[in-house]
């Protein structure tokens, strides 16, 4: 995870796996997952990181949930 986050937001390049093949193995994924991953990874963003650097984490989160969703579902069925 450290490093997956330290290559989408410092560039880092020290990640190197599958993102959207890894998820798309899991089985039972329901949009509800994503709901609750998005309110666990703002609340710890938000204790983390000062309010700028915490927004910026949260807009990519979003980006990602949502290329996830579309991979599962054909659609984004939460924003």
């Amino acid at each position: 995870m450290v490093d997956f986050w330290s290559t989408v937001m410092l560039g880092s390049r020290s990640f190197q796996g599958n993102v959207f093949g890894k998820h798309m193995l899991l089985n039972g994924i329901q949009p509800a997952h994503f709901v609750r991953w998005l309110q666990l990874f703002e609340a710890t963003t938000v204790r983390l990181f000062a309010p700028a650097d915490a927004a910026e984490f949260q807009i990519v989160a979003r980006r990602i949930g949502a290329s996830l969703q579309y991979g599962f579902f054909g659609e984004v069925k939460v924003a």
